[in-house]
């Protein structure tokens, strides 16, 4: 992965007077390896772009809306109220600079990078993207396989605000953008649904026809292949194809994704 981190400092503050230093130590050194900083002391740091503050007490200086913050929780603090407060962690043992880097996108209300291959991204949505959606179900080769967006921007923007916080602020999957990497264009969807079956998710995907055959389909499967294994373990992916749909199901075979058939 090439992507440039949004997070560059984690603001630890705490009420604590004698902190665990092993399990600070070992924070500290597991991101410094993703170029990530921990940082204590002054308070005028937790207000610079790319902090993330994380605090086991709330002051005048930490208010949640103002700043990204990470809610810590010990034994000394579990009484307490953290209102407008989102996200909490327990511990740092196992938390690396991936999960601090999801959180503060979280806060920040920024899109979390799904995959990175050769010529794309794969994110999810922000409401920057409105412009470029449009712009992708306007394709009339598209037109009978999607249903279409809502004639009203502002409505269609409250539905997209809705699928961010729910889908991809509790479940952590839905449907994704494929971003060219040159060019910042939007070629395209990629994601997974609910099915039926509790445990069997739904991949479906399309191109815009100005990139058809140039295997940006296949790479943009195989980008997120990482992501769904070790974000969604307990999930099978399948893809559900018509019989005739012989590149559909000739893509299936080539990434290994389970095709089920329907007519």
């Amino acid at each position: 992965m090439t992507t440039c981190r949004k997070l560059k400092k984690l603001f630890l503050h705490t009420m604590l007077k004698n902190p665990d230093p092993a399990e600070l130590q070992g924070l500290k050194e597991r991101l410094s390896g993703d170029g990530i900083q921990v940082i204590t002391g002054d308070l005028a740091s937790v207000k610079e772009e790319g902090c993330l503050v994380v605090t086991d007490i709330l002051t005048e200086d930490i208010k949640p809306g103002e700043v990204p913050v990470l809610v810590w929780l010990h034994e000394g603090n579990r009484d307490r109220e953290f209102p407008g407060c989102h996200y909490y962690i327990e511990g740092f043992q196992d938390a690396d600079g991936m999960y601090f880097e999801r959180t503060y996108l979280r806060c920040k209300k920024l899109p979390w990078v799904i995959g990175e291959t050769k010529r794309l991204f794969v994110r999810e949505m922000e409401l920057a993207d409105l412009d470029g959606i449009y712009d992708l179900y306007s394709e009339p080769e598209l037109l009978p396989f999607l249903e279409p967006l809502q004639e009203n921007r502002e409505e269609e923007a409250a539905y997209l605000r809705r699928y961010i916080e729910n889908m991809y602020g509790i479940f952590g999957y839905g449907y994704w953008l494929m971003v060219l990497k040159e060019t910042g264009e939007i070629i395209g969807r990629i994601g997974v649904s609910n099915t039926d079956e509790e445990d069997v998710l739904e991949l479906g995907f399309l191109v815009k026809p100005a990139f058809w055959r140039q295997g940006f389909a296949e790479e943009a499967i195989e980008g997120i292949k990482t992501y769904l294994q070790e974000e969604l373990p307990d999930f099978k992916v399948v893809a559900f194809c018509h019989p005739d749909n012989r590149p559909a199901i000739a893509l299936c075979k080539k990434t290994s994704i389970e095709c089920r058939f329907k007519i």
